[in-house]
């Protein structure tokens, strides 16, 4: 094409709409037009993926190595990077090798390390993942989707790297998330998590968190609630006054004197000063219903509403302690067919509270993710969820009450399944089915 028949700014917007109905066309844009090319390109390497990057998996990533050396302008495109890693082994440890490349992407803004399949356990140190971060000085969001800081020894979990001599910027993370990682919080063994604490701390003297300037604060695996002390000690020296989102777990055992509603208020208290707070995320999970193998209806007892409760009761209080709340995220582990009687009542009552426009005037959204356990056999159907349909729909039942106080309700399910722990070739874990 000779000359540009348009103003650049019209040719933006036409490749801007080829990327948002048609963005397989945007690699056809980039060659058969120089006008083109500089936003699509943009928009083909703003936010990129690169798949199978460790072990022998490494053809992906050196094709898009390659990819850069051959136009280092490429590189500055990128703001966003995810990084995925897809190997069939008990534990994967992510190395320098896997993330030094990354140096030259100067301009990356979210960097997200994800881990499949999502039963396996996939970590990586402080010392490998600091060095790296220092080198992209517009990081603001790291995502560990599957990964944790830590090792599978105690002592490595929380050796900490040594700071640089001098700390001359700072990264300004704003944005820190850690994935649910469901069979990490009922079975965490083998593996370390990096106690809270000293990840921050560490995090902190090697520049990468300004103190106070977190908006994301979503680690729930880092923040043991079922041993408060920690997770208090933590968030009162964190600063995080203006957090924005805030993502927690609680593993009801029932046996270990702990019982979730209890968790749930610990973690409350800690909250209450965040009145900037716009999302809560929480993960309620029975432990008998996720982990055990063997397991009938009647082995789960009805439990009452207080994981429900506690939230009314601390978001009912005057003044509200986050006016500017806009989602409630919860991923339960539950049989609806329970939730149904015992949830209802108490739901309807937080309902109330939330749906009040004096109270809660930027509320606008319920998110109900649901865990139905799947057949141990073929032949042999799990007794109270007939299917993630099914127990949909039952979900969005139990959670009207907010769709009737004129909020929107999302309501989703998903399989989990439990390994044959008779089969000797495969370790007793549980996983997702995607």
């Amino acid at each position: 094409m000779q000359g540009n028949l348009l103003p650049p700014e019209l040719q933006d917007r036409i490749i801007d709409f080829v990327q948002a109905v048609a963005p397989e066309s945007l690699t056809a844009c980039a060659l058969v037009s120089r006008a083109c090319r500089a936003r699509a390109q943009h928009l083909i390497f703003s936010s990129t993926t690169v798949r199978n990057i460790g072990g022998s998996q490494t053809k992906h990533r050196d094709a898009f190595i390659h990819i850069l050396s051959a136009n280092s302008q490429l590189a500055l495109k990128i703001s966003s990077l995810t990084l995925e890693r897809y190997e069939w082994v008990p534990t994967v440890l992510w190395e320098s090798r896997d993330l030094s490349w990354i140096e030259p992407l100067v301009n990356l803004q979210t960097l997200t390390l994800k881990a499949a399949p999502r039963h396996r356990l996939s970590y990586v140190s402080m010392h490998t993942l600091f060095p790296i971060m220092r080198t992209l000085p517009r990081l603001e969001s790291l995502v560990l989707d599957g990964v944790f800081v830590g090792s599978h020894k105690q002592a490595e979990a929380s050796s900490v790297p040594s700071p640089p001599n001098e700390v001359s910027t700072t990264i300004g993370l704003q944005n820190l998330r850690c994935t649910v990682y469901i069979p990490m919080a009922v079975w965490p063994s083998g593996m370390h998590l990096t106690p809270v604490d000293t990840l921050f701390k560490a995090l902190v003297e090697h520049g990468l968190v300004v103190q106070g300037g977190l908006k994301t604060l979503d680690i729930p695996h880092y923040l043991p609630w079922d041993r408060p002390e920690p997770s208090q000690e933590f968030l009162a020296q964190t600063g995080t006054s203006r957090l924005q989102r805030f993502g927690a777990i609680f593993v009801d055992k029932r046996r270990d004197g702990r019982p979730g509603a209890h968790q749930v208020r610990d973690m409350l208290r800690c909250i209450q000063i965040y009145s900037f707070l716009r999302s809560l995320e929480i993960t309620y999970i029975d432990e008998q219903c996720y982990g055990w193998y063997g397991l009938a209806l009647s082995d789960i007892p009805h439990q009452p509403s207080d994981l429900i409760d506690s939230l009314h009761e601390h978001l009912a209080r005057a003044p509200s302690p986050h006016p500017a709340l806009e989602e409630l995220a919860l991923t339960i582990a539950y049989p609806t067919c329970r939730m149904d009687v015992h949830f209802r009542p108490a739901l309807a009552l937080l309902a109330r509270t939330l749906c009040d426009p004096a109270l809660y005037p930027r509320f606008r959204r319920v998110r109900v993710h649901l865990l139905v356990r799947g057949r141990m056999t073929q032949g042999d159907p799990w007794p109270w969820e007939a299917s993630p349909e099914d127990t949909t729909e039952r979900g969005r039942g139990v959670f009207s009450p907010f769709a009737h106080g004129g909020v929107e309700v999302e309501v989703d399910a998903e399989l989990f399944w439990i390994d044959d722990p008779e089969d000797e070739d495969i370790p007793c874990e549980v996983g997702l089915w995607d």
